[in-house]
């Protein structure tokens, strides 16, 4: 384990500590994106890259040795396993901006309102003693039916009571990593809260119009099997629209 030490604690109050940690890997040279969105934050990197980061902008940034994060599943659990404060956010690195969904989209422009909605969920898991709280993968307007849901088909965030979480990023399953932790939480837990008013938006290169994200045909298959052989009838894509869906009735 690498201390954290150099890192300081972020306060939101007298009963818990709170922070949002923005993963990167090898993103560096389009600068920050994310980061705009938050008033406290920290872009977490890999020590080899740590330089290349801070000549392209990035601010607070903490880095650790590769081998400790070198893929997603692995820099997920070292910051819930290790991470200073009592509950905290991991944040993908492409996200432009965020919006409320309701009965209308409105874009969020103000980084307070987004800080002060993840401290809010924070507080609420905390409260609850419950482990996981994350927001949806798109804003289409007919998939929200109410503020919150007890599971869902997580997105570019996640906040973790580190206390009370169970479920592991399990790196074999790799492509539906985020569905089979939702899974395995509600197994173990039995609620998460999925934010469904909470949403945002992925940034979009001018020049490719995508956000840089790809994976092969053969590991999206692979990742698929891998989800029906551990969670049968609970799990089921559809290949024609390439939408995943968890199946667990209340």
């Amino acid at each position: 384990m690498e201390p954290f030490t150099h890192i300081g604690v972020s306060r939101m109050g007298a009963d818990f500590t709170f922070q949002v940690y923005i993963i990167s890997s090898s993103r560096y040279s389009r600068g920050p994106i994310t980061a705009k969105n938050f008033l406290n934050y920290k872009h977490v990197v890999r020590k080899s890259q740590e330089n290349a980061y801070l000549e392209n902008g990035f601010e607070n940034v903490i880095s650790f040795t590769d081998e400790l994060i070198n893929s997603y599943t692995k820099v997920f659990n070292y910051l819930v396993d290790h991470a200073p404060e009592d509950v905290i956010a991991i944040v993908d690195d492409d996200i432009d901006f965020f919006k409320y969904r309701t009965d209308k989209i409105e874009k969020i422009k103000s980084a307070e309102i987004v800080q002060s909605e993840f401290e809010r969920l924070g507080q609420i898991i905390y409260d609850l003693e419950l482990g996981l709280a994350f927001g949806p993968p798109n804003s289409i307007p007919y998939n929200y039916t109410s503020e919150f849901s007890w599971l869902g088909i997580p997105g570019a965030w996640k906040i973790i009571n580190r206390d009370k979480i169970k479920a592991r990023m399990d790196a074999q399953i790799d492509r539906n990593v985020d569905i089979d932790h939702v899974l395995q939480e509600v197994l173990l837990n039995r609620v998460c809260i999925d934010a469904k008013y909470l949403c945002d938006e992925a940034y979009k290169d001018k020049i490719t119009r995508s956000s840089g994200s790809l994976y092969s045909r053969n590991s999206i298959e692979s990742s698929i099997d891998q989800m029906k052989l551990r969670w049968g009838k609970y799990f089921r894509y559809d290949a024609k629209k390439n939408v995943p869906y968890i199946l667990v009735s209340r």
